[in-house]
Order: C-alpha cells, then sequence, then structure tokens
C-alpha cells in the first residue's frame, strides 16, 4: 500500500507536493498555478502505483 507521504518523498526531487482533495489529488509547488489542470480524479491513493503518481506529474507539468 502506498501513503502520501511516500509520494511525496518521491516528488520532492520536482520541487512539488501531492495533496489531497475531496474525490481528487493535486499537486502543488512552484509554477503549478500555471498549469491548465493539476489535479488527478481518483477516490483512492491507491488507484495509481507510485511509478503512475510520478508519470502523472510529469504528464501535467509538460516533462514528459
Amino acid at each position: 500500500m502506498i501513503n502520501l507521504s511516500t509520494v511525496n518523498r518521491a516528488l520532492a526531487q520536482y520541487n512539488v507536493q501531492l495533496v489531497r482533495g475531496k474525490g481528487y489529488f493535486y499537486f502543488d509547488g512552484p509554477g503549478t498555478e500555471r498549469w491548465a489542470a493539476t489535479a488527478v480524479y481518483v477516490n483512492s491513493l491507491n488507484q495509481l502505483s507510485l511509478e503512475q503518481w510520478i508519470d502523472e506529474y510529469k504528464y501535467l507539468s509538460g516533462e514528459k
């Protein structure tokens, strides 16, 4: 099982963190306010693997 602190430790290299909303998670950090979308609409953190969370960040940030 994955937890939020594990994801945020992995995202620390990008200077961003994952934050839990109601029925979604969003990325927060420098530059994210310029993104058209920062949210990933899943009910549970465990719906994605750690690698998938990192891939979502890269996709939304334009790194991938």
